[in-house]
Parts: structure tokens; sequence; C-alpha cells
């Protein structure tokens, strides 16, 4: 499915919530809404509902490894236990920096959320690397945004 499609009928709402959606719990892009929004809106505005979207899903698999029902989550959309393993090992060896990094790889992203809250990182500082890890992957990608359309 294209999930521009949310952001040309609903508009930033539509933005904000296809990164809702690839910071919690499918896997999909927010790549290609963040252009397309990047043609139609402010940037402030692209950025603003951009981080909206990204922060309240990462916090909502967040609270899911935090509160335990990850199980129900990884059962329901056939998660692999060797995800969460992994993304465990992960935090372990690099910490919240790793932030920085899984939110430019697929699918990954979602298990290190999970696993961050499951071995019970301090959510303000969760929250902080969040937010700024969140804020660098939105200007670079709005920033190639502005370079795509400019060529246009």
């Amino acid at each position: 499915m294209d999930f521009t499609i949310l952001v040309n009928s609903l508009g930033l709402i539509g933005l904000a919530i296809v990164n809702f959606l690839s910071s919690s719990i499918l896997p999909i892009p927010s790549e290609p809404a963040i252009l397309v929004a990047t043609n139609f809106y402010s940037l402030e505005l692209v950025f603003i509902f951009t981080m909206i979207g990204a922060m309240l899903g990462s916090i909502l698999n967040y609270y899911i490894g935090y509160t335990g029902i990850r199980k129900l989550f990884f059962n329901l959309f056939d998660r692999n236990k060797k995800q969460e393993r992994a993304a465990k090992a992960w935090i372990e060896k690099y910490g919240l920096w790793s932030l920085f990094l899984v939110q430019w790889i697929p699918i990954i992203g979602d298990p290190l959320m999970i696993a961050i809250g499951a071995v019970k990182v301090d959510f303000r500082k969760f929250l902080i690397f969040l937010f700024f890890a969140e804020a660098l992957k939105a200007v670079i990608v709005i920033y190639l945004g502005t370079i795509l359309f400019s060529l246009i």
C-alpha cells in the first residue's frame, strides 16, 4: 500500500499517522510521506508533524516493552524472538546511542524500542535520545525533500 495517500488525503495529520505507524506497529517506510509533504507544506510543519507521529509511535513500543505486553504484540504480529534478543544485545553493546542508527534500518527499530522498554531504560533518558535521533532523521529527510523538489 502506498502510504503517501494518507498525506495527500489527510494532510499533516496523515503525515503524523504514517510516522506513528512507521515508528510503532507496521514496518512501513515514513520517508516517502515526508518527502511528499515537503512539497506541499512548510518545512516547520512537516518537521513538527513528523516528530509528533514518530515520537508517539516509539513511545508506544517502549511502553509495550516496559509493561511486558510485548509477547502479545510479538505473537499478534508474528515477530521473531531472535529479533528481540538481537535488539537487547544491541542495547547492551551500543546503549541509547543506537537510536541514532536504527532510525535508518527498517524493521530493526521496532523491536529495539520494545527491548529498550523491556530492559527498563530510564524513560527520560530514552525520550532525550529519541527526540534528537528522530529530529536528526527528520531534518535530513526534509532537507533531501527540498533538494529533490528543487530539481523538478
